[in-house]
This record gives structure tokens, sequence and C-alpha cells, in this order.
């Protein structure tokens, strides 16, 4: 998936019909998924980020594969991708799984107020067929670290069901089922995430997924690491109920092509080598599931939670003083400068208004008044102080008052107590 700027989301979201994804939401992040369950696209939208970034968590892969005794596949490859076509990096898998039942646009069929989903996919020897359900946990569901310490999730979980089919006419042996994951936690494209296995039973909502992979990294927010500002520790785990009968940790590198080595391989060759910690790297996880057999016409489930969380670890504030400036004029307006103000002698009046720095910045460091709510009826002052980081991930309150003295605003309070606030229109 390529990394777009937000103004640049709306075009891409109008063009997954094409692709055959759909869009499953909830209040804090959302999540794009093929037919096939495959997605390269999850999304963080709750809290600050670098402007012009996606708060992405994959791009990346969420995949899963499906192997069994007699399947159509050349030495030494066992296991084959429901995914056909994966993306960023973008390469045609073993797969021949096509869409039986494609997806709805995701609805409400519980009532919870969060979006279900489901889509059918085959091969002539198994169908699949893939329930999404966005559930609220409340409190967050654990996500192990391995040394028996965990943390806790965004309140938001996808629930993925697979239900797999025997459509032969014979028992179908050897079933087994692989979930896979390669993150980009953070939007970090460096070679800086790290992957751990952890069977820990933690305490917490939704409790019984306890065979956990996690990955996360902490980084600014850009693809590459670079200071934005914004400092973020991410983590992203799937887990499933069933004890896997195999694991492993491994790379995924690259960008662009399907990368010569990497876990990938493994689950391809069911070679999975049961590492419970790797990393800093281009980190990937799976699991294996034993199904066993299943009978004709019959189906057996893998139920795979998918969580994550963001944690805004942004330096604290340093009290960096900002300036701001009201313009005089027919087009009032104010100013936000980085410093101290220059000396001289304030004037006044000037009513009540408040707004976030941030705001300011994203305009260029000018606004008009009118919209914040209420105007200065006599801007005769040039300047007033506030303290404050200028970061998208710590926006600041700046506060203009009606009073003619000249005031230093430690984070949007007066330091004599006398400001009054008045947003819904001036006195």
């Amino acid at each position: 998936m390529l990394h777009l700027r937000r103004s640049a989301l709306a075009a891409l979201l109008l063009a997954t019909p094409a692709l055959a994804e759909e869009d499953y939401r909830n209040p804090h992040w959302h999540i794009l998924v093929t037919d096939a369950g495959y997605s390269d696209f999850i999304i963080y939208t709750e809290g600050a980020f670098p402007q012009g970034a996606l708060h992405e968590f994959v791009s990346g892969e969420w995949a899963a594969a499906v192997g069994y005794d007699g399947i159509a596949l050349p030495a030494p490859q066992r296991s084959m991708w429901l995914e056909p076509e994966w993306s960023y990096p973008a390469w045609t898998s073993n797969s021949t799984f096509l869409t039986l039942t494609p997806q709805d646009i995701p609805s409400d069929t519980d009532g919870d107020g969060l979006p279900e989903g489901s889509a059918v996919i085959g091969n002539g020897t198994v169908q699949v067929t893939i329930t999404w359900d966005m559930q609220d946990t409340v409190t967050g569901t654990p996500m192990g670290l391995g040394n028996g310490t965990s943390v806790l999730s965004d309140r938001y979980v996808l629930l993925v069901t697979y239900a797999i089919k025997n459509l032969k006419t014979t028992n179908l042996t050897g079933v087994r089922f692989y979930p896979f994951l390669h993150a980009h936690p953070a939007n970090d494209e460096r070679p800086q995430v790290r992957a751990v296995y952890d069977t820990t039973a933690h305490a917490g909502a939704l409790s019984t997924f306890r065979y956990d992979v996690t990955q996360f990294s902490t980084n600014s927010g850009e693809t590459d690491g670079s200071p934005s500002g914004c400092m973020f520790l991410d983590h992203i785990t799937f887990s499933t109920e069933v004890p896997p009968a195999d694991f492993g940790l491994g790379h995924f590198r690259g960008h662009t092509d399907r990368p010569a080595t990497g876990l990938h391989l493994d689950v391809e060759n069911d070679t999975l080598m049961n590492q419970t910690a790797f990393g800093p790297d281009e980190a990937a996880g799976a699991t294996r599931i034993d199904v066993g057999t299943i009978a004709p016409s019959a189906t057996q489930s893998v139920k795979v939670l998918l969580a994550v969380r963001s944690q805004d670890q942004t330096p604290g504030a340093t009290n960096a003083t900002a300036c701001v400036r009201i313009t005089p004029g027919t087009d009032p307006g104010i100013r936000v400068d980085k410093g101290a103000c220059a000396a001289g002698s304030p004037g006044g009046p000037y009513d009540v208004i408040r707004g976030s720095l941030q705001n300011l910045l994203d305009a260029g460091g000018f606004v008009n008044l009118d919209p914040v709510g209420c105007v200065a009826d006599e801007l005769t002052q040039d300047r007033v102080t506030v303290q404050s980081t200028l970061s998208a991930c710590q926006p600041a309150v700046f506060v203009l008052v009606r009073n003619g003295a000249f005031q230093q605003f430690d984070y949007g309070t007066a330091s004599n107590g006398s400001v009054r606030f008045s947003p819904e229109g001036c006195p």
C-alpha cells in the first residue's frame, strides 16, 4: 500500500471496489480487507499524528494460508495462501482461490454499533467462509509481550472466523491453518520492529485468546523515522484460543517485489522454527493451527483476534515559547510565531478567544478571528505570549483575554486568574 497523505485517502477509498476490498471501521481505527481476508491497510484514526501522514499499522501484510494432505503445489511448498495478489511489496502468490461470494458493504448485523461482514472463497478442494466482526471490549484485551508481561489493546478489536469446508467426497486429512502478520507499527518501515510469541494467560477481556504474536515499534510516525515532533509506541497482535502446533517469527524485507527470503517461505514450506522473540528487523510472525481431518461436506472453524494499541510518547512539554500576535485592520486575524514576543507596550482591550495552536500552524500561522466565535472589538493589542509545545502530538491552547495588561500564559491559564471564557459569543 502506498503511503498517502490524508488528502489522498478519500480517493483511495473510492477505488476500493475495483480491488474487491471492504472497509471495516470503528471509532478508533479501520481496516480494508479483500474477499480472501488479506489487508495491506490498517489505519489508526484516534489521537494526534504528524501532519500529512497516515497512522498505519501494516502496509505490511495481514494474511492467511491453508494446507492439507495432497495439496496441489510444487515441492517443497505445502501451504497455499488465501490471497492471490499481494501489495507493497506486490507479488502473485501460489493461491488458486477464487471468490465464490463477495463481501457486501459491512453492516451492523448484531446491533452493537460496529460492522460485520463475510465472504466465501474456494479452490475446488476447500471452501473458506471468512467472517469479520468488530467488537468493543471497553477495556482492551491483553497483548502478550513475553516474560510474563502484557499491555492492554485499544478497546476495539476485530474477530475473524475462518470456516473451512471440505468439498471432496472423501475425508480431507492433515488440514492446517496459518495466520500471518507483517506489520509497520507507528508507520515504521525501518528494520526496527520487534516481534514476540507469548502463551501466557493474561487476565482481561477476551483473555481466552491467549496465544499471541505481537509486533511493536517506537517511531516518529514518519516511515523513515525522521523527526516529526511526535513519538509513538505502537503494538499490533493476533491471537487464537487454540494452541498452535507450530509458530514462527522472522523477517519480511522490502517494499517492491516478493522478498527472496523470509517467514512467508516458512509458511509455504511448513517450516516454522518456533522463535519466541525476533528483531529489530522488518518483522513478521505466523502460527500453525492443526485442524486435523474434515469429513466430506463438513466444516471446521478457526477464530483469530486482531488487536492494536497506540501510545503517544511525545516528549513532555518544555514550555517552548510562542508569540500570538493580533494583526489589526479590516480583516483582523491572529498569527503564531515561535519564540518570545518582542518587547513593547501592549494595548487593549480584546475579547476571550481560545483554540488550538496546531490549528493555527496548519493554516500557515494565520486564522481569521471570525470563525473562532468571538471577535476583538478594539484590536490595538499586538502581542500576548503563551507557553506551549508547537506540536501536532501535543496541541496546546492559546488564550486571548479582555485585559489591557501584558500576561504570560501557561497552557491557556492566566497567571492572575482574571481570564473569563465566552466561547458562545462576546459579552
